[in-house]
């Protein structure tokens, strides 16, 4: 009976308001489900790129729909009649954020198919944009928080304590672990890493410093790169869009070759450095010249110890680096002393 019904509808003439109807529809049901999209990034992740990139997706399907007359479409719309005007229809559940965006994903991929199909193959860029978007969002891309953030050198690392280190680091309030090892034989390295991404828990980032291919075959969420490692550009083609990406700079005049492909920035050294006496000391003058000029987050790095700690967040940064503060010492004691400082900001 249905498909009967469907048939006389393109039969009697009337196929052109039915096909307004079902545009009309799906242009709403995308931009609705987009905008959960942006204010969700907006309130949780606020990752600014990230945020552009939404906004920038929405204005190319603002674009598109000049081409067509968005005024007639909307007049075919009849809500009085529309099925899908109750409060029984499709009746939203009770949802964490987290499922509220994948719904909200699976939305806008169907709107897009559907107009994809009814109005021309130009929306088929929107579409796979979308598909893109939510590779992203749904990665550690997007919830990166670098308050406090690790740094876990070599020097600090003894295996045979790596587990029982390991586990009052995760309790101890980092926010991300980067694994900063150089003089490991590749099997022994990858094999402590695995032993650390079963270990680490959501909500940690785990970073490997300028290793990528050790970091994709330990599962880590990402990769951090000096200036003269892989370059970013490379790295992302390689990595794909759901890989973090972190950049060692010193200068403004770093940033072109990076901000297109990072996630963030280090910055530094800030200050001189136990762990690394040798490095370039910018100061806090640089690193505000750094922060100026970039919407991406900045971890200062370089001789920050907890005393620092609110000097150098007044400048704007999205965390700092830390490694020997608090290795150096009670690991215990370091942790609670450092995460004091940071977490009273």
């Amino acid at each position: 009976m249905q498909l009967m019904s469907f048939c006389s509808i393109r039969m009697d003439g009337s196929q052109r308001s039915t096909t307004d109807r079902l545009i009309d529809v799906n242009i709403n049901r995308l931009g609705e489900a987009l905008k959960i999209i942006e204010d969700l990034t907006r309130f949780g992740s606020k990752n600014l790129t990230l945020l552009g990139n939404i906004r920038n997706l929405r204005g190319a399907i603002a674009r598109l729909l000049d081409r067509i007359d968005y005024p007639k479409v909307v007049r075919s719309r009849r809500t009085d009649s529309d099925p899908g005007s109750g409060l029984g229809f499709d009746r939203p559940g009770k949802d964490n954020l987290q499922k509220q965006m994948i719904k909200s994903f699976a939305r806008a991929k169907q709107a897009a198919r559907v107009l994809e199909e009814l109005l021309d193959r130009r929306w088929k860029s929107i579409r796979f944009r979308i598909y893109e978007l939510e590779q992203i969002v749904l990665s550690p891309r997007s919830g990166l928080d670098l308050r406090f953030y690790l740094v876990w050198d070599e020097q600090y690392l003894d295996r045979r304590t790596f587990e029982k280190n390991l586990s009052i680091l995760i309790k101890g309030g980092v926010t991300a672990i980067q694994f900063r090892v150089s003089r490991l034989d590749d099997k022994t390295y990858l094999r402590l890493l695995r032993k650390a991404r079963k270990e680490i828990p959501n909500g940690i980032t785990m970073i490997v410093n300028n290793r990528i291919d050790l970091a994709l075959a330990s599962g880590a969420d990402g990769v951090h790169l000096g200036l003269n490692d892989l370059p970013v550009k490379d790295a992302r083609r390689i990595g794909g869009p759901s890989l973090v990406i972190g950049a060692t700079i010193r200068r403004p005049s770093h940033l072109k070759r990076v901000e297109p492909y990072a996630d963030y920035l280090g910055v530094g050294s800030i200050f001189p450095s136990p762990t690394k006496p040798d490095a370039e000391v910018i100061g806090i003058s640089n690193l505000k010249k750094v922060i100026k000029k970039t919407r991406l987050p900045v971890v200062a790095i370089g001789g920050i110890t907890p005393e620092l700690v609110n000097k150098i967040f007044d400048v704007g940064i999205g965390g700092v680096a830390i490694s020997s503060s608090i290795f150096r010492g009670s690991l215990r004691k370091n942790l609670q002393v450092m995460s004091g400082a940071i977490y009273k900001k």
